[in-house]
C-alpha cells in the first residue's frame, strides 16, 4: 500500500525545504486505513516512499506541464534526511500496531536513478539503514522493495528485515544471475517474498 510515493503531497517544509511535520490529513487517511484492515481482517504493508521521490523525472504530461515529486535532496542533504528519517520514524511508530505485517521504507531504491551514482549512493544506503534501524529498536519489522535478488543482497542485506523481491523479466540484465528462483536461504534467515512478478 503505497503512502507518501515521491513526497509531492504529505508533507510539509520550512523555507529551505527541510521538512517539518506531516499534513494532519495523512494521519487521518492512515488511521482510517488501519481500521478498515481490521474491519476486513487483512493485514497491510505499507510503503512509505517510491524510487520517484529521485528518479530524475520532475514535469510529465502533455508539454511536460504537471510538475511532479522530486526530492533528492532530502536523501543527499544530512540535515533534511535526518528531518525526513525523525518523521517517518515516530510517524511509523505512532500508526504501528496489529493491522501492520511490516513497513516498507522504500520502494525499488535502487531506481532512484537522481541518487544511484558514485557520489550519492551512500546517502541513499545510509537513509534506509538508519530509518529501518530506528524502527528496528522499536521492535518494527521492515522490508525494502528491490529489482531483484542481487539488489537485496548487495545493497540491503542486514539492513532490513524480509526480502523483498521484484520480478520483471524484460527489465532484467541479459544473462540475468538472480533468477526468481533464487533459494531464499540465500537472502536470510525469515521468510522472503515475491511482491512483484511480471
Amino acid at each position: 500500500m503505497f503512502l507518501c510515493g515521491e513526497l509531492r503531497a504529505g508533507l510539509r517544509y520550512d523555507a529551505g525545504g527541510r521538512p517539518t511535520g506531516f499534513d494532519p490529513l495523512v494521519r487521518r487517511d492512515m488511521q482510517r486505513l488501519l481500521a478498515m484492515a481490521r474491519d476486513e481482517h487483512i493485514l497491510l504493508i505499507p510503503s512509505l516512499l517510491d524510487f520517484l521521490v529521485a528518479d530524475g523525472v520532475t514535469h510529465e504530461g502533455p508539454n511536460l506541464r504537471w510538475e511532479v515529486g522530486e526530492r533528492p535532496d532530502l536523501i543527499t542533504d544530512p540535515e533534511k534526511r535526518r528531518a525526513l528519517t525523525r518523521l517517518l520514524v515516530e510517524f511509523v511508530t505512532s500508526m504501528d500496531g496489529p493491522e501492520v505485517l511490516m513497513w516498507e521504507i522504500m520502494n525499488e531504491p535502487d531506481n532512484a536513478v537522481a541518487v544511484v551514482t558514485p557520489a550519492l549512493y551512500n546517502s541513499l544506503r545510509w537513509f534506509i539503514h538508519d530509518v529501518a534501524a530506528a524502527l528496528h529498536r522499536n521492535g518494527i519489522l521492515t522490508t525494502v522493495g528491490t529489482r531483484h535478488a542481487g539488489d537485496y543482497q548487495r545493497f540491503w542485506r542486514g539492513a532490513v528485515d524480509v526480502p523483498q523481491i521484484h520480478h520483471w523479466r524484460l527489465l532484467e540484465s541479459v544473462p540475468n544471475p538472480y533468477a526468481v528462483d533464487t533459494p531464499a536461504a540465500e537472502l536470510g534467515p525469515l521468510p522472503s517474498m515475491v511482491a512483484e512478478i511480471e
